[in-house]
């Protein structure tokens, strides 16, 4: 009589737990069924997917690569559910392999935990949610932005940045810079001025669907052939000025003149806080991607 190895013998899974697995991390439901070859093939996808978005060198990519990895996501849920109701490739578990789930999940667990700051920081594209309003009109609350990486780029007069608080490194903030290193900063009758020369600003009738808050006017400020909107009171505001912006610093200023925690508050910012630059925001009202000026 033919005697049947352990690896051939197929045996009941429980579905849940099979997909609950492959939902924590792709790969290990297929190990907790005992198939090894699509345990190995979603390991191999899902840790080609998390180096994507560190590669990814702009917006396309970047959203290809998360959406590769939702795929992966659901696509291993769904297979080991039904592969587990089925009992089709179905194994016994051997030792090593009973003792490799636990293993794997919490390697999982503790790179989620510590390991996630790192990844975050070392792709070249991002994204971040708005909480404040200290950008209005220009980015929302509730918006979600997309970022590239500024590691080997200087930052130019109006470029929006995300940066470390000064004040509290573990907190990101997002700004526009106003002034580089080596210009004549002035802020006079709420104008920006720059080496004597002044950022004009056209006063505009907002149409963008949402209403002014009381004593604010929407204005365009043209900074090098470049526009914005910004709000700001029709109170009288704090001048300060001239000041000269040492070298490595940059100054940078909210586009809700009037209600921002800026360079005016808390001073300079180093050039080596800097992150990020804005180049696309998303809100789910208009549901599109909207380049960022």
């Amino acid at each position: 009589m033919q005697m049947t190895t352990t690896e051939e013998i197929s045996v009941k899974k429980n579905p849940l737990l099979a997909g609950f697995l492959s939902f924590m991390f792709a790969p290990v439901g297929f190990l907790y069924l005992g198939n090894m070859p699509l345990f190995w093939q979603f390991l191999f996808y899902y840790l080609i997917a998390l180096v994507l978005p560190v590669l990814a060198p702009n917006l396309f990519t970047y959203l290809f690569s998360y959406g590769t990895l939702l795929l992966i996501l659901l696509s291993s849920v769904i297979s080991s559910v039904y592969l587990s109701m089925k009992g089709k490739d179905v194994r016994k578990l051997s030792n090593a392999q009973k003792i490799s789930i636990p293993l794997i999940l919490i390697g999982s667990i503790t790179f989620n935990v510590f390991g996630i700051p790192y990844w975050a920081e070392a792709k070249g594209y991002s994204h971040y949610s708005i909480p404040s309003g200290s950008m209005l009109p220009t980015l929302r609350i509730g918006s979600y932005i997309f970022v590239k990486s500024m590691k080997h780029e200087y930052p130019i007069h109006g470029d929006i940045v995300v940066f470390q608080y000064p004040e509290d490194l573990s907190i990101k903030f997002v700004m526009r810079i106003i002034a580089i290193p080596g210009d004549t900063l002035e802020y006079r009758n709420k104008r920006v001025f720059i080496n004597g020369q002044e950022r004009p600003i056209i006063k505009v009738d907002s149409k963008e669907g949402y209403s002014l808050p009381p004593l604010t006017e929407e204005g365009l400020e043209v900074f090098d052939g470049r526009s914005h909107k910004i709000w700001r009171k029709i109170t009288a505001g704090r001048d300060f000025g001239p000041i000269l912006i040492p070298e490595g610093k940059y100054f940078v200023m909210g586009d809700n003149r009037d209600n921002s925690n800026d360079s005016r508050v808390w001073g300079f910012l180093d050039r080596e806080l800097i992150q990020q630059q804005v180049e696309y925001s998303f809100h789910f009202d208009d549901l599109q991607f909207t380049p960022v000026d």
